[in-house]
């Protein structure tokens, strides 16, 4: 892929670029990547990283999803540039751009090749679903406002604030 600021990604052959993300997505991934990286450091084991990192499930599908968790014993080496197992978490923040393709085909991808838990955080209407993998498709296993808490099955003892993952609103 070429370096030039901009995210590729090739689904099933398919290439797509996206827009550099805004500051509200930033927020979303930045805070969760704190929530969880202390809590997998402190409780669990493990790796969490943030895009930009790519997982290659084959030759046609290279994907960067915002977030990914690796439990321990399952990661990688400092070396290595992408990761080419499934994650044992993938997380998408919403965007206008990216909606229909991360709760499309995205999360078709995740599915098919065994990524077991796959969260999709929406910055516009402020919720967090958690889905499960079930046989060969996701069901959903939780889904949270910005008034309610989180208690994800993959991090026991866990307890997010979902309101805590947004900015602030805009000052009217």
């Amino acid at each position: 892929m070429p370096e030039d600021g901009r995210r590729y990604e090739v689904i099933e052959g398919d290439l797509i670029v996206s827009p550099s993300p805004n500051y509200g997505h930033q927020f979303v991934v930045s805070k969760l990547l704190r929530l969880l990286g202390a809590h997998v450091d402190a409780e669990i084991g493990g790796t969490v990283l943030c895009a930009p990192f790519d997982v290659k499930f084959e030759y046609d599908s290279v994907v960067e999803p915002d977030l990914l968790y690796f439990r321990a014993g399952h990661t990688l080496k400092e070396s290595t540039k992408f990761a080419s197992v499934a994650p044992d978490l993938a997380v998408e923040v919403l965007s206008p751009s990216s909606h229909e393709r991360d709760l499309g085909a995205k999360k078709k991808l995740f599915a098919k090749h065994g990524v077991p838990h796959y969260w999709a955080i929406d910055p516009d209407a402020r919720t967090l679903t958690e889905f499960e993998l079930s046989g060969e498709l996701y069901r959903v296993a939780a889904e949270r406002s910005e008034t309610e808490s989180f208690e994800p099955s993959l991090f026991p003892g866990l307890r997010i604030a979902v309101s805590a993952l947004f900015p602030p609103p805009d000052p009217a």
